[in-house]
């Protein structure tokens, strides 16, 4: 009886290590990811508030044909203005 209880319990052993390192590595990599997000969010937010700078010095930031130049308003009507052009497309 001793004998089979050992047996059962060697057996069913490497089962539970691999599953307790299985879980271990899935919260790590979890863990990971949240952290590459976070700085992914971060870097998308600070390109936006860069391009919303950049792209307030001429022409309308939220056109589609928007040139995002400080020399050109639009990729349309370079010259201008923004204001009731027949182009404007939001994006």
């Amino acid at each position: 009886m001793l004998a089979l209880v050992v047996i059962l319990t060697l057996s069913l052993l490497p089962t539970l290590l691999s599953l307790l390192l299985l879980r271990r590595n899935q919260q790590h990599w979890q863990v990971q990811l949240q952290h590459i997000r976070t700085h992914a969010q971060g870097a998308i937010a600070r390109r936006e508030a860069d391009y919303e700078w950049r792209a307030s010095s001429l022409g309308e930031p939220s056109c589609r044909f928007n040139a995002r130049s400080p020399y050109l308003r639009c990729a349309v009507n370079p010259s201008g203005p923004c204001e009731h052009c027949p182009h404007y497309q939001p994006r």
